[in-house]
């Protein structure tokens, strides 16, 4: 990030930058500036599970890796997670539609059984 700021006031004869100490950098002993290196791990806790299937012709219906690791195809896969060649994609697709116009048809009938008893 300091990297970036230097470099975006390269043109100017006095640029205008923060102290280092507050972008990531600190001073070791000899006075010289050091990154402050990170403690978290390089890679998100999941990430040795990525996987990619290679589904591009039976369309993640047969021996999908996705299906079979549990996790959602990408764009990495040979379907490319589109709704046109990932049959896991459209049969999710399907479920969430379907979801909702279930959930729109209860909050509608919710507002009958309401007016109903407010004329009783």
């Amino acid at each position: 990030m300091l990297s970036a700021l230097v470099m975006k006031n390269a043109h100017s004869q006095v640029p205008q930058l923060p102290e280092p100490d507050t972008m990531g950098w600190k001073w070791n002993a000899e006075n010289v500036l050091e990154p402050i290196t990170s403690t978290s791990p390089q890679y998100p806790g999941n990430a040795e599970k990525l996987t990619s299937c290679g589904c591009a012709a039976s369309k993640c219906k047969g021996r999908c890796k996705c299906k079979a690791a549990g996790i959602p195809c990408t764009i990495y896969c040979g379907c490319r997670a589109k709704v046109d060649s990932c049959a896991r994609l459209q049969e999710q697709l399907n479920d969430e539609s379907y979801e909702t116009e279930m959930g729109e048809e209860d909050e509608h009938e919710a507002d009958f059984d309401e007016d109903d008893t407010d004329d009783e």
